[in-house]
């Protein structure tokens, strides 16, 4: 009960909400599908080649398979990029010799 206003998701530094890895996933293959659609008009004449043609059923179904095998792989590349590129920068010291840390401690020392 104590998850807050967003449940199970976290609210994010820029606004937004983050969930779980796969509805990332599922969100970013959907908006794949959607800009891809176009790429199934193949698949979809074949199916009405099959009706009006008698043309067999297997080949709509092989060309659909294809145009969702592409998409899954390049929504997988994509949230693979997405997750390579998120590792956070390591620290360092500050070796700036104008900085407010630096001068601060310069100014112990005297």
């Amino acid at each position: 009960m104590g998850d807050g206003l967003y449940g199970k998701y976290k609210m994010q530094p820029r606004g937004g909400v983050k969930g779980s890895g796969f509805s990332g996933f599922v969100l970013t293959f959907l908006w794949s599908l959607v800009l891809r659609v176009g790429w199934s008009i193949p698949a979809w004449g074949l199916l009405v080649a099959h009706f009006f043609l008698q043309w067999p059923l297997w080949a709509f179904w092989l060309a659909l398979g294809l145009w969702l095998g592409y998409v899954l792989l390049v929504t997988l590349l994509i949230v693979w990029a997405n997750h390579v590129g998120n590792e956070p920068p390591e620290d360092r010291p500050n070796k700036n010799p104008y900085s407010v840390t630096s001068n601060e401690q310069f100014l112990k020392k005297r």
